[in-house]
């Protein structure tokens, strides 16, 4: 018996046959055995296949799949037969983004709305080791409709972030109904120019005309870096607000054309076999972490790196999402060190105000969701414990003592 795919599939796959006789090896792997799977069910969708997640479960990946991983160096011949097919899906929506979370309580609902005002149409959440009450923010959204979260369980040695990238090319099908991923962190905002009204889709729609309608592999896009100015403490306000002194930065992040990458393995940038651009749409070259020159004619992504010392210290303590679970993360020296400096490589740019407004629209209408505005403010006060925990009421002492300066009148 054999199954065809027909039409469901753009060229050069306009018919593909999946036949019980092929030479396909043994599943030897929980990984292979999923991309077997995921080959059968892409095969049986046609003709009336959907890509949405219908049930609205919340998924669940565990360790078993932590060697997913791993880039196409190691692929095996079920994940290239598997994301072959993947690749070859027609996208019926425009844009989404790929987020890894782990106790970012505070800032999910500015970053969901941010993202959700510039004109990405839905947000996939990976989440894992939650201590921060964000996995009940994280529930009520994904209940909400308004993101689909997927609980990653990984062993002690992996990274939870790549695991995540890669899951999401690899064997998340819903994430294929969309054209274009932003793979962002929840300190990152992405901002297209006002000349696009703030729009996502005005933004690659004017980036792919200029390339005489070929879209590019990525857009890279390179960080508009804020520092802390200043603020030891978390205090009131979003962070679009609260912080405006930054600096030029040459390293990148991702806007994909999914139908063109294979794989996330390093996560700052896909395959480097696509073809990349800039913000411009102008041909970029890039090296594992940059891109140079740097770039913001068409977009800018805001990376609010820094945030207060109360906050970097609790970034701290969580460890960082792109090396194994509770490695710690970077030292508070990096703090100081990457802070811009206003009069040398430091501005002051104001967050644009009509966007502004915008999003805190759009969050106050996330906050309507039955126990969001409640959640939030838990896992708000989780985030004042742990930093209350490390300092007690040191905290302004060790920002005089790191810094080698005298604290600010204010907060």
């Amino acid at each position: 018996m054999a199954h065809r795919l027909g039409n469901f599939y753009t060229p050069p796959m306009t018919e593909v046959t999946l036949d019980q006789h092929a030479h396909f090896p043994a599943c030897a792997t929980p990984v292979d055995a999923a991309c077997a799977k995921n080959v059968q069910e892409i095969a049986n969708l046609y003709p009336t296949a959907t890509w949405d997640n219908a049930s609205r479960d919340i998924l669940t990946i565990g360790p078993e799949l932590d060697p997913i991983a791993v880039g196409k160096s190691a692929f095996t011949t079920w994940q290239w037969v598997n994301i072959h097919l993947m690749r070859t899906a027609r996208p019926r929506k425009k844009a989404a983004t790929v987020g890894a979370a782990r106790n970012e309580g505070p800032y999910l609902v500015e970053w969901l709305a941010h993202h959700r005002v510039v004109g990405f149409d839905h947000a996939f959440i990976y989440t894992n080791n939650n201590t921060d009450g964000s996995d009940a923010v994280l529930e009520l959204l994904h209940a909400a409709g308004v993101i689909t979260l997927i609980r990653n369980v990984v062993g002690a040695s992996v990274s939870p972030q790549k695991k995540a990238y890669q899951h999401s090319i690899q064997l998340l099908r819903q994430l294929r109904e969309y054209e274009w991923v932003g793979y962002f962190d929840f300190d990152e905002l992405l901002v297209p120019d006002q000349a696009f009204d703030f729009s996502v889709r005005a933004f690659l729609d004017h980036g792919i005309a200029k390339r005489g309608g070929i879209a590019p592999g990525a857009v890279l896009l390179h960080w508009d870096w804020f520092g802390s100015d200043g603020i030891i403490h978390h205090g009131p306000g979003l962070m679009a607000e609260r912080f405006t002194l930054r600096k030029d930065y040459a390293c990148i992040k991702p806007l994909v054309h999914l139908p063109s990458i294979s794989e996330m393995d390093n996560i700052h940038v896909p395959d480097f076999d696509v073809p990349f651009v800039n913000s411009a749409f102008n041909d970029a070259i890039m090296t594992p972490w940059v891109s140079y020159p740097i770039d913001y004619s068409g977009a800018r992504l805001h990376h609010y790196f820094q945030r207060s010392f109360a906050e970097f210290a609790n970034k701290r303590f969580r460890g960082l999402g792109d090396t194994a679970v509770n490695t710690p993360g970077r030292d508070f020296d990096t703090f100081f060190d990457w802070e811009p400096v206003a009069g040398t490589d430091g501005t002051r740019r104001a967050f644009p105000e009509p966007l502004l407004d915008r999003v805190k629209a759009e969050i106050e209408r996330l906050l309507t969701i039955p126990g969001l505005r409640e959640a939030v403010s838990a896992s708000e006060a989780e985030h004042a414990k742990i930093s209350a925990a490390m300092f007690g009421d040191d905290i302004v002492a060790v920002w005089e003592r790191l810094s080698g300066k005298t604290a600010p009148v204010t907060p």
